[in-house]
């Protein structure tokens, strides 16, 4: 079980992105840096990977593995508007 890997920190220090599958599924979730205020942030069964903030830290970029096709989101910190940005070569796997 992951309970908080893959971590990354935003630019600003404050915040920091991890995936969990305490639910069953790998899932975003942030938390400040201070321990407080986590927050899941997908509620989705795609197998999630790699991690990154966005230079103005008002995004995260993550990689999702989803009908034998890899896909790129940003979604904002707070977990809203999630968009695709890139799908890419079908049969890998980002793990």
């Amino acid at each position: 079980m992951i309970h908080g890997g893959v971590p990354a920190v935003s630019p600003d220090g404050l915040q920091i992105a991890f995936l969990s599958n305490r639910s069953g599924a790998d899932e975003l979730s942030v938390i400040s840096t201070a321990g407080t205020g986590e927050r899941q942030l997908t509620p989705s069964p795609e197998d999630k990977s790699a991690l990154a903030g966005t230079a103005d830290g008002k995004q995260i970029l993550l990689a999702a593995y989803a009908n034998n096709t890899s896909h790129l989101y940003a979604i904002n910190l707070d977990g809203t508007k999630q968009q695709q940005k890139l799908v890419g070569c079908p049969a890998r796997s980002l793990s």
